[in-house]
């Protein structure tokens, strides 16, 4: 039986050879879980010891699991395979991205933005027409700037937000 610390060194090794932005893991006893981001998409291996296995180490089992799967795949798998691998463990939206905020939404966004330019092309096509220069009102256009600077806000707090 591996303890923790030994286990660590495993699992850095396994996800270096993984693609992705940054990930997280953790194990209690009755099982483990590994999640990564990558495209912006998060992904969670997780594993639940069997109710018959009351073990205290039935967690750190598991994450040896995890571990060797991620260690398996990097292996055997091309990478232009790698995505379609890991589709099943694709994480349904969060809650924060299930709920759009309404700075996206004062910007005509009806959906989280793929990357940082779908936001500023929104940004851009409403301060377009809200520009006083352009038939659009002085209060309008601060209400968009103000919409864009929280969108901001918004955006580099869920790309830089630990998992």
């Amino acid at each position: 039986m591996s303890s923790p610390r030994s286990a660590l060194p495993d699992l850095a090794m396994a996800i270096q050879r993984i693609p992705h932005s940054r990930y997280d893991w953790d194990w209690d006893r009755h099982g483990a879980w590994i999640e990564w981001i990558w495209h912006h998409q998060r992904f969670r291996l997780q594993y639940t010891a069997p109710p018959t296995d009351t073990s205290v180490f039935a967690g750190l089992t598991a994450l040896d699991h995890l571990t060797h799967l991620l260690t398996h795949w990097s292996q055997i798998l091309p990478w232009g395979a790698l995505d379609t691998a890991l589709a099943p463990f694709r994480v349904m939206q969060s809650r924060r991205q299930a709920m759009l905020p309404d700075a996206f939404r004062q910007l005509g966004l009806t959906t989280w933005p793929q990357n940082f330019d779908d936001l500023k092309q929104a940004f851009y096509q409403q301060a377009q027409a809200a520009h006083p220069d352009h038939g659009g009102s002085h209060d309008t256009m601060v209400a968009v700037n103000a919409a864009f600077t929280q969108a901001q806000a918004l955006w580099a707090d869920f790309n830089n937000d630990a998992l």
